[in-house]
């Protein structure tokens, strides 16, 4: 166990309170810098902020609901983006996503982490919300869930590991995509009905 993983185990119920779950994208004071400071315990030890992730979380059941339904495992969520981007021209901006498995048992779609490379910070402090668009896109997620995510879910997401014995709670819901479908007929058939709407003209380029 690393020396910042013990200390989150043995002040976890400070670190959850002095490092938010989730920080707002506006919150930031610039495009390399979070909202979080070291924390200090009086007579004992300075903890770093854990690593946070960019991106937005859904529930396991939604993602073994979207894997069934695509017939492919389940990192295909984010491995299929960037084949799918290049057989649309690859444009830009695009930032390949990954997936994290939470220790809650949800998983994160992300684009970066806090230390990430400063040149991928860039680009998506710049263009968060045009990647985020191509992405859910390119992913064919349905309106109802593009807004669900792009208006209550894109933020960054506190990965506090502590490797405690028990699994933590799942995330509650107003965090992380739900399947909130009757069927995946329903699904599939508001998904098509969103890709054969009209579609606004791309032009390659960066997107401000």
């Amino acid at each position: 166990m690393s020396k910042s993983r013990s200390l989150y185990v043995r002040y976890q119920a400070e670190c959850e309170q002095a490092f938010p779950a989730t920080i707002e994208f506006k919150d930031q004071p610039d495009m390399f810098a979070l909202p979080v400071e070291n924390l200090r315990i009086p007579g004992g030890p300075t903890i770093p902020p854990p690593l946070y992730f960019a991106g937005f979380a859904v529930s396991g059941t939604w993602l073994v609901q979207w894997s069934r339904r695509q017939g492919l495992a389940m990192d295909g969520i984010t491995r299929c983006a960037t084949p799918r981007w290049r057989e649309k021209g690859s444009i830009e901006p695009f930032i390949t996503p990954r997936l994290f498995d939470w220790p809650t048992g949800d998983f994160v779609i992300y684009f970066t982490t806090g230390n990430g490379d400063p040149r991928e910070l860039k680009v998506f402090h710049e263009n968060r919300d045009a990647i985020l668009d191509r992405y859910l896109s390119l992913m064919k997620f349905p309106l109802r869930e593009r807004k669900i995510i792009k208006t209550k879910l894109f933020k960054w997401y506190r990965l506090l590991s502590t490797e405690l014995p028990e699994r933590p709670k799942r995330l509650p819901n107003r965090m992380c995509l739900q399947f909130t479908y009757l069927s995946l007929r329903d699904y599939d058939s508001e998904a098509e009905a969103d890709t054969e709407a009209p579609k606004e003209r791309q032009t390659p380029g960066p997107v401000a």
